[in-house]
């Protein structure tokens, strides 16, 4: 739930990993997220430590459900996928998300 996010990712091995297009990022951001896009995902496991529980987001829903699977299917046990994604957190939990400062 959009709304235990902060709490449940105050564990010290949980992360929230972003899988959105960087051109997404204007929409609003995660404290701490870890963006790594999906079509790139693969690709960067190294940098995800599989003894971590990752708490996986998009901007609706889809693609984090395909990282989510594609993680659990490289071995990565603890793995959620954050139903509704950005726009279900945005609606849930706005003090959550981070707006960029436009210069």
């Amino acid at each position: 739930e959009p709304r235990e996010l902060a709490t449940v990712a105050a564990a010290p091995t949980t992360h929230i990993l972003d899988v959105r297009n960087a051109n997404e990022l204007a929409n609003g951001t995660l404290a701490g997220a870890l963006h790594i896009p999906l079509a790139e995902l693969e690709g960067q496991l190294q940098r995800l430590d599989p003894s971590h529980r990752y708490l996986v987001h998009c901007a609706g829903g889809y693609r984090s459900m395909m990282a989510a699977s594609l993680l659990q299917r490289a071995g990565y046990g603890q793995v959620a996928n954050v139903l509704g994604g950005m726009s279900r957190i945005k609606a849930d939990a706005p003090a959550l998300v981070h707006q960029p400062v436009l210069a």
